[in-house]
């Protein structure tokens, strides 16, 4: 975010005037996953970063909170210095979640988040069977 600053002071009757510019932290944009996955697609999302001034930016991706890194299924590659794209080969129950891309400089950090769902059929956590309750107790 570019952010004008404009200061004028009196001194008599002299208008002193000065104008600065401030640079802000990076600016993120994704474009997040395809709404219709399905579980063993491929997917991948980009983020893109609008750099506000000097310096380095650093991106990184990170999945319910825990950093991600690439591994034979992730892959999270720096496609220029202002991009970075996180490619998931074979989705598995366990992908599904919300993705966040961070960009940082010495001017300050953003981040988006974009969720990764898909349309599957349900599962049984457990599958059902037959107990023996007594009432008013839990039955596990």
């Amino acid at each position: 975010m570019k952010t004008w600053i404009s200061c004028i002071t009196f001194v008599g009757t002299v208008f002193v005037s000065s104008l600065s510019r401030s640079s802000g932290a990076p600016k993120v944009h994704s474009t997040g996953f395809p709404p219709d996955l399905t579980l063993g697609d491929e997917t991948g999302a980009l983020c893109v970063v609008k750099k506000e001034g000097p310096g380095r930016v650093s991106i990184s991706w990170r999945k319910d909170g825990a950093e991600l890194e690439s591994n034979g299924r992730i892959t999270v590659a720096m496609q220029t210095t202002s991009s970075s794209t996180l490619t998931i080969r074979r989705i598995e129950p366990g992908d599904i979640g919300n993705y966040t891309c961070q960009a940082s400089s010495d001017q300050g950090s953003s981040e988006i988040t974009v969720p990764l769902a898909v349309v599957a059929a349900p599962v049984w956590s457990a599958e059902p069977a037959d107990a023996e309750a007594i009432q008013g107790k839990d039955l596990y």
